[in-house]
């Protein structure tokens, strides 16, 4: 049983570096591939979150900045909240880590859009935050 598990470890592990080097996830066969495929989108949307939200936080006042932080903390936990309430029906299965990435992955988006959407604000608008 040992043997067996390493080797399925193994496989899965070598399907997934060659999915990931196929840098495509049109080519994802196994639930495995899905897996590793709908992580590294996620990956993907969080490293465009993060540098997005660095290149707002960097435009704003000091006391605008602490108020991003602790809105953006409060989102992380909405995000995570939401997700484990949307995957509920899935968990412990072999497709949740999917349905997970996935779900993270929408909320990012979403998430970039509203940040984009507060980094087109004109100076003036006193709808928006305030710049330095």
């Amino acid at each position: 049983m040992k043997y067996c598990l390493s080797g399925l470890l193994m496989a899965g592990l070598w399907s997934g570096m060659a999915l990931a080097a196929s840098n495509t996830c049109q080519d994802a066969m196994t639930q495995t591939d899905m897996n590793v495929c709908a992580a590294r989108i996620h990956d993907q949307a969080d490293t465009r979150l993060n540098s997005l939200y660095q290149q707002y936080r960097h435009r704003l006042s000091a006391e605008d900045q602490q108020h991003l932080v602790i809105a953006q903390r409060a989102w992380i936990g909405y995000r995570d909240a939401a997700c484990r309430f949307e995957t509920a029906q899935v968990s412990g299965g072999s497709i949740f880590p999917t349905i997970w990435s996935q779900c993270l992955t929408g909320k990012t988006e979403a998430r970039i859009k509203e940040l984009q959407l507060l980094m087109q604000c004109k100076e003036g608008d006193l709808s928006c935050p305030s710049l330095q």
